[in-house]
């Protein structure tokens, strides 16, 4: 089973193979001994994962505004244009957190050490 993802010119364990065999990787981990910074790396992509279905789901709303614009009235299209500047800046706003979140999620993969092998 490979546990690492190539990223950019660093070795980082791969955190979706990781949390597939969430048991398995313990294990496997608990035969180097303890890990502290395991459960914090898990917590971490399970925030990054929240933020990024929350992006998404405002991305597929300014869409949908975007949709609605077509055909609309100068008004409807006036009242729209700041609802979807309201929601770009929003979305900025996620992303730049998404940033950092994947910023210290791959800066703590890299204190876990590699899985011993079989």
């Amino acid at each position: 089973m490979q546990y690492r993802a190539e990223q950019s010119e660093v070795d980082v364990l791969d955190i979706k193979e990781m949390e597939k065999d969430l048991e398995g990787t313990r294990a496997a981990l608990r035969r180097r001994g303890d890990i502290p910074g395991l459960d914090v790396v898990l917590d971490l992509s399970e925030k990054r994962k929240g933020i990024i279905t929350r992006v998404q789901s405002k991305q597929e709303e300014r869409n949908a505004i975007n949709q609605k614009m077509k055909g609309a009235s100068k008004e409807d299209i006036d009242a729209k244009r700041e609802e979807m500047r309201t929601l770009s800046s929003s979305i900025k706003e996620d992303e730049a957190i998404l940033r950092d979140l994947e910023e210290d999620l791959n800066e703590r993969l890299l204190s876990i050490p590699n899985l011993p092998a079989a």
